[in-house]
């Protein structure tokens, strides 16, 4: 099944708001600060949030809902108490596809993805990556345009579903491949893909949750992509921990790894680095997890490489 993945401009629809709702300045914990993330405080209740946001995603032509986790119902079933974290996983791919065009590694950060998280104080957040984040992290510099509308798109989403403004971290600096590991593959692109896939699967621990295959998608829009996919899965027995410690890591949870064949022909493997996920969401008392999703991920993507 062929996914769509980057949200389209979105229509006119999005804009318009009940203009008798109490309107706040969003106000967010330094705790919560995430480098080149956008946030905001919902003046709606958790599940209100949530369904707002879903129901303004279902109701666009343009935009297709590739997945959703429940953060909080996974760590329960791991018998792991969470405060309610819900990320939906959308897009379109006639915006994402001229991003991976200029590098494929983009596809690392796409589709698209909001979080609904409730923090200790019973204070409800909308979370997701702004497109600075996006383009400094893989060094996008000819296509300004797409992504203010992505900018643009992704404000209107998440201000209607809080009835609030979205605001950015302090801190918006990313450097270029910041927190990325790349492992290049001994193999051919079907052969790592599939490799990968299959010891995903084969770990009783391991979740696949979702599978992308960005160049057919690219295909869809009449863009010619060279091979990547990118496979999300996941472990709520170390994930969790690590959502406990900051409840905006669930914006990187779950893993995923990206497989692309470049202009060289090389097949490469990448994925984020357990160290950017502790500097990023600022977590603490985490070593153990921390130490245990590392070495489980490079022997994940070691085993796919054929190394």
């Amino acid at each position: 099944m062929k996914f769509i993945y980057l949200i389209l401009a979105l229509p006119i629809i999005f804009i318009s708001c009940n203009t008798t709702d109490k309107k706040t300045t969003p106000v967010i914990a330094n705790s919560h600060q995430v480098n080149g993330m956008n946030y905001m405080k919902s003046n709606q209740s958790f599940d209100d949030t949530y369904q707002t946001l879903k129901t303004t995603l279902s109701n666009n032509p343009a935009i297709k809902i590739i997945a959703e986790v429940d953060h909080s119902a996974n760590a329960g079933n791991s018998n792991i108490e969470l405060n309610p974290a819900k990320l939906i996983l959308f897009g379109n791919p006639k915006l994402g596809s001229p991003l991976m065009l200029e590098n494929q590694q983009a596809g690392l950060d796409l589709p698209q993805r909001i979080l609904v998280f409730q923090d200790s104080n019973k204070d409800v957040y909308l979370a997701y990556n702004n497109s600075t984040f996006l383009s400094q992290r893989h060094g996008l510099t000819s296509e300004e345009t797409t992504l203010d509308k992505i900018s643009n798109a992704l404000a209107m989403l998440t201000k209607k579903a809080s009835n609030s403004t979205a605001m950015e971290s302090d801190d918006t600096q990313t450097t270029l491949n910041e927190g990325i590991i790349t492992t290049v593959s001994k193999q051919d692109f079907d052969a790592t893909y599939t490799t990968l896939k299959n010891t995903i699967e084969n770990n009783p621990a391991l979740r696949i949750f979702t599978e992308l295959d960005h160049q057919a998608n690219a295909q869809n829009t009449d863009i010619e992509l060279r091979p990547t996919r990118v496979i999300i899965f996941g472990n709520p027995n170390l994930g969790s921990p690590l959502m406990d410690s900051s409840p905006t890591t669930a914006l990187d949870l779950p893993q995923k790894m990206l497989v692309y064949e470049n202009e060289l022909g090389e097949v490469k493997i990448s994925y984020n680095s357990t160290d950017f996920l502790t500097n990023r969401h600022h977590l603490k008392d985490t070593e153990k997890s921390i130490d245990k999703i590392s070495k489980a991920l490079q022997k994940i993507a070691n085993t796919a490489a054929g190394l």
